[in-house]
């Protein structure tokens, strides 16, 4: 998709640099023509016919002489011969680049050259001077065009270059293919991850349906190396794997046999140790005898 909008956007600009040039070319020729054979007084001074034509008329008619020599043929070769060195990307950026950077020059110093022509235009005293207004026509026209041309090939020289830097970073180069042939990578990957650059980034709702397997998997931050020795192992934290400490257990007494109310528990005396006799309840002695 992105490789037929490229090619028809690479078709306008070359037919627009073509058509540009043939209006810039052909307004530049009649300025000459009017400035070397054409009478101009601006208060009794003589000032056309030239001896030599203005430089930046010059200018102008070798750009767009340059484009015109070298575009269309580009356009021819790239229908019929395959593989042409005029139609691979390296080639266009240089040589478009090349062509570019003259527009600029040639528009810009237009521009600067043609200011008190313009002004003498606009005095209400030479709007009948037809000589004079077709020269300000003609220099307002390729004003006008030599910024679109430059205009129209920066734009196309950007949006080439872009989508081949990002087709190169993502292991396709393309500077050596056609931009017919070429199919341009939009989403590259990144480097050490097998996925799309759109799909690396985490979305706030994605954590909650992922499989839990998974999340536990990324969540491990375990160090992949061993440490060094005497060096304890660190890992994450993870409460769910958070084992509560276990409690002592306290040696319980056996069970204590129930006796009844008033009854002392028979409890068997170990060998060896004395019995002590038993105690003897003391005998009533009838009131007033008292014992011996």
């Amino acid at each position: 998709m992105v490789q037929q909008k490229l090619w028809i956007v690479r078709e306008a600009v070359l037919g627009a640099l073509t058509t540009f040039s043939i209006i810039v070319l052909a307004v530049n020729a009649h300025y000459i023509f009017v400035t070397l054979n054409d009478d101009l007084f601006v208060d009794g001074f003589v000032v056309w016919p030239q001896d030599s034509p203005d430089t930046f008329s010059l200018l102008n008619v070798a750009v767009a002489a340059l484009t015109l020599l070298t575009v269309p043929v580009m356009l021819l070769l790239e229908r019929t011969r395959k593989g042409a060195f005029t139609s691979m990307i390296l080639f266009e950026l240089s040589w478009l680049g090349v062509l570019c950077i003259l527009w600029i020059a040639a528009a810009s110093f237009t521009v600067d050259s043609v200011r008190l022509l313009v002004a003498l235009c606009n005095l209400r005293l030479n709007k009948k001077v037809g000589v004079l207004q077709s020269a300000c026509r003609d220099v307002k026209a390729s004003e006008a065009f030599g910024h679109l041309a430059w205009v129209a090939a920066l734009g196309y020289l950007c949006s080439l270059f872009f989508l081949s830097y990002r087709s190169s970073q993502a292991g396709q180069p393309v500077w050596r293919s056609a931009v017919s042939e070429t199919h341009f990578t939009t989403n590259f990957t990144v480097p050490g991850m097998g996925h799309n650059e759109n799909e690396a980034r985490h979305d706030a709702n994605g954590h909650k349906e992922a499989d839990p397997n998974v999340i536990a998997q990324t969540q491990n931050l375990s160090y992949a190396y061993p440490p060094p020795v005497g060096q304890p192992v660190m890992q994450q934290y993870n409460p769910s794997q958070q084992q509560m400490p276990v409690q002592p257990q306290m040696p319980q007494a056996s069970p204590q046999p129930q006796v009844p109310y008033g009854q002392a528990p028979y409890q068997s005396v170990p060998q060896g140790v004395p019995t002590p006799p038993p105690a003897q309840a003391p005998v009533a002695q009838p009131y007033g005898q008292a014992q011996v």
